[in-house]
């Protein structure tokens, strides 16, 4: 593990080739886009849908029949206490109006979750808004990886 971390060993890729490039550091914009998700009345979630309806809190604010999102995608909490978890989703779900998901992704997405996850509190400090809290998206496509 010290020679890979201190570059004197170097990964292979799934060719055999070994890694010999650096580690790049770029705004989260030119990593993945990031959506905003639809709001859900709260009378038509259910305690049995199909799908996870994830809003601003740490677990889902209810059920639906329908989805938005498709399985295994990166989201950072929008709104409310929990503004800034970073979660992320293995199976299709209701992206909710607090909740930011991202798409379209330059990297491998288990990745991109680690080094989000990682960097969950920096993330939670973009919080702006005392009522209630939010991060805004310029923020969040700013926000270095």
């Amino acid at each position: 593990m010290q020679q890979l971390l201190t570059g004197k060993k170097r990964l292979l890729d799934e060719n055999g080739v070994r890694f010999c490039g650096g580690w790049e550091v770029a705004s989260l914009e030119n990593v993945a886009n990031i959506k905003k998700g639809q709001q859900l009345n709260r009378d038509t979630l259910t305690s049995d849908g199909a799908y996870p309806v994830i809003n601003g809190g740490l677990v889902p604010s209810g059920y639906t029949n329908e989805y938005n999102t498709l399985a295994n995608t990166i989201t950072i909490s929008e709104g409310g206490n929990s503004c800034g978890y970073v979660g992320y989703q293995t199976q299709p779900f209701w992206s909710g109006g607090h909740c930011y998901h991202l798409s379209d992704l330059k990297i491998d997405s288990g990745f991109a979750y680690q080094i989000l996850k990682f960097n969950e509190l920096s993330i939670m400090r973009l919080r702006v808004g005392s009522g209630l809290p939010n991060i805004q998206r310029k923020d969040l496509l700013a926000f270095i990886v």
